[in-house]
């Protein structure tokens, strides 16, 4: 199965520009198990990310997971403070059962399919006991690459535990339910389109701001939105959605920059940008000197889709380590 998914990450990087589409119309649901989003320019290539993880295994016999822990003072009776670990581990992303199944199907479907591309990564830990001492006191250090590669590279953490710590982790390698751990990462894509055909009769815009403002008179743009709705309401804007499902205020917004780039000039206002006043910088607009007779009605269709960001985490199990303890736990007080 990564076999054949790794060389679509090669083709998929011979296409510059092709980037996963994140809109919620464009992703498809193949069971609970699977998402799955387009390409943007190849009709036949998707997008998914693997729903499970598993600690990697050594090619030593026996094999072994790579996991090691290390702890020092917890069986010396002296106080946690002198006590600590050394933890290491890696892990990569997998499949489970059922999304292997539901990819199968796809493929066999004459799909092809590739790993989203990791932009940014980030490991959380937290604990599901009620009341448990805070994580910021279990670890002196936590090493983890923040700027991932594909999907199916390796997921490596260091980490330096604190006394506290050290004793955490150790019952949490024989209780594993005590710890959680989440590979939370992001991905960019495109999100919404804006698809719609756009009518705006200039003069009747015109002759609206100028009823409630001087030539003179600056408009701030949540001013400029409120009159834009006002004018679709009175038809002297017209929007017909063809698709995409951007929401309207989201059309007036672009409707607006038109219409301040046509009509109105920008200016800067000294004015505060907090009730607390922790910066001075504003854009306003004021009219422009128009000669109404050349303005026209306008049509133009609106298409516009945005970069966005593609967020969620993956469990890593730390389950299954028990039957390896004296293998991947080791007490450095022993050894001295």
């Amino acid at each position: 199965m990564y076999l054949l998914i790794a060389s679509v990450l090669t083709l998929w990087s011979s296409h510059a520009h092709a980037i996963p589409i994140f809109a919620e119309n464009a992703a498809q649901n193949v069971n609970t198990a699977l998402t799955l989003y387009p390409d943007s320019e190849d009709q036949n290539l998707y997008y998914f990310m693997p729903n499970s993880s598993s600690l990697q295994m050594t090619n030593t016999t026996p094999s072994l997971p790579m996991f090691g822990f290390t702890y020092w003072g917890l069986n010396t009776g002296a106080s946690l403070e002198n006590a600590g670990a050394y933890l290491s581990f890696t892990a990569h992303l997998v499949s489970d059962e059922a999304q292997k199944a539901a990819l199968n199907s796809f493929i066999s479907g004459g799909k092809r399919v590739a790993a989203l591309p990791i932009q940014t990564s980030i490991v959380n830990l937290t604990s599901s006991q009620k009341d448990a001492i805070p994580l910021k006191i279990l670890f002196n250090e936590l090493d983890f690459s923040a700027h991932a590669g594909m999907a199916e590279d390796d997921i490596g953490v260091n980490a330096v535990l604190t006394g506290i710590g050290a004793k955490v982790f150790k019952a949490a390698i024989d209780t594993p339910d005590l710890m959680k751990v989440d590979y939370c990462y992001q991905s960019q894509g495109l999100g919404p389109d804006f698809n719609a055909h756009v009518m705006v009769d200039y003069r009747r815009v015109y002759d609206d701001f100028q009823s409630h403002f001087s030539a003179g008179g600056f408009f701030w743009h949540a001013q400029i939105d409120a009159e834009i709705e006002k004018l679709i309401a009175n038809h002297a804007i017209s929007i017909v959605i063809n698709g995409g499902d951007a929401k309207e205020e989201e059309y007036v917004k672009s409707i607006s920059d038109e219409i301040v780039e046509k009509l109105m000039q920008p200016h800067l206002q000294a004015v505060p940008t907090s009730a607390a006043g922790s910066g001075w910088s504003f854009a306003s607009y004021s009219l422009k000197i128009t000669n109404r007779e050349e303005l026209t009605t306008v049509h133009w269709d609106m298409m516009k889709r945005d970069n966005v960001i593609h967020e969620a985490c993956i469990p890593v199990t730390l389950s299954g380590l028990k039957p390896y303890y004296n293998d991947i736990v080791k007490n450095a007080d022993a050894t001295n």
